[in-house]
């Protein structure tokens, strides 16, 4: 009898201790597979440390895919590839902004393991961004900083290399930005960012709205959310509109609010949200409808919560 209440014992706390989901963090990287119905987590950081572990949800709960692929990193950016199937992740950190520890590495996660595809085309980089453009079939790459130097170059990816895009104007060299596919209007949207790597200040921190169309990109007008950085956006179907969420202002303080974008104005959609409002990632559940929220602060410390927006609502899923 001993025996067996030591061996219930036993199960009972190895149960306790196993990992029902990712730990807090922040600056990781988010896609929705909309072939199999799946939220994919990669990496990110937390206290000092860097993270290569790979976690999917599945509308119920998550489960951990391994910790194999890409190295430890923070910042790297994902997008899913519709054509392809499969989630297509470039670039990161494992180190401070001053020093040159930045990858320039591109990967793709095919929902069992991650294979790697190229080492060439972008120089190494951090918190850039990764758009798919289903229209034409090109993973976009804007931006980022490596090396305490921002960037403004434009790469897209074709499934098989690099090219880098010659385009006049645009949105100027910057890092902490957002970027979407708008499905409606078939352009790859750009917002806000910082262009100064250090403290942010009223001039470095942005809010502008960009599109690139393929061939050039236009600056949209029109008022909208207040200059910010460490924002992320993504483009809801079910609303044909583009949802921007939080971000950190020049003040240091945290933007609170959702705005969405409908191809011609900007609108207030929650005036304030529980949910984490910087380091956080967006993503778009196609099965259920909803857009999902992972990772990020609050009250300054990482946060491992998974939240959903329903209408105009934030609610705390996990």
């Amino acid at each position: 009898m001993k025996t067996i209440i030591f061996l219930l014992a036993v199960i009972l706390n190895s149960c306790s201790q196993a990992q029902v989901g990712p730990g807090p963090r922040y600056s990781s990287s988010l896609a929705f597979d909309d072939a199999r119905g799946k939220l994919v987590m990669f990496g990110g950081s937390s206290k000092g440390k860097f993270m290569n572990d790979t976690w999917e949800w599945d509308g119920v709960k998550w489960e951990m895919k391994g910790e194999g692929g890409p190295s430890p990193r923070n910042s790297p950016a994902m997008t899913y590839d519709s054509k392809r199937k499969t989630i297509i992740l470039f670039g990161g950190d494992a180190g401070g902004w001053d020093n040159k520890r930045s990858f320039g590495d591109t990967w793709e996660w095919n929902g069992s393991e991650w294979k790697l595809l190229s080492t060439e085309g972008p120089p190494a980089r951090t918190n850039h961004t990764l758009a798919y453009d289903k229209e034409r079939d090109r993973v976009v790459l804007f931006g980022g900083m490596d090396s305490g130097e921002t960037m403004e170059d434009l790469w897209e990816w074709d499934g098989k290399k690099w090219t880098q895009i010659m385009a006049a104007g645009g949105p100027g060299a910057r890092f902490l930005h957002a970027s979407a596919y708008d499905e409606k209007s078939k352009q790859i949207l750009v917002f806000g960012g910082n262009t100064l790597v250090g403290p942010p200040t009223p001039e470095s921190i942005k809010g502008d709205l960009w599109a690139w169309n393929g061939a050039r990109w236009e600056q949209c007008k029109g008022a909208g959310p207040s200059p910010r950085d460490h924002v992320d956006m993504v483009y809801d179907p079910l609303k044909k509109k583009v949802i921007v969420h939080g971000g950190g202002m020049a003040d240091g303080n945290s933007a609170g609010d959702t705005w969405e974008w409908d191809g011609k104005a900007w609108a207030t959609s929650v005036a304030a949200s529980n949910a984490p409002l910087e380091g956080y990632k967006l993503a778009y559940d196609s099965k259920n409808k909803i857009v999902l929220l992972f990772g990020g602060f609050v009250g300054g410390a990482p946060s491992s919560s998974l939240w959903k927006l329903s209408g105009n609502e934030w609610t705390l899923v996990k």
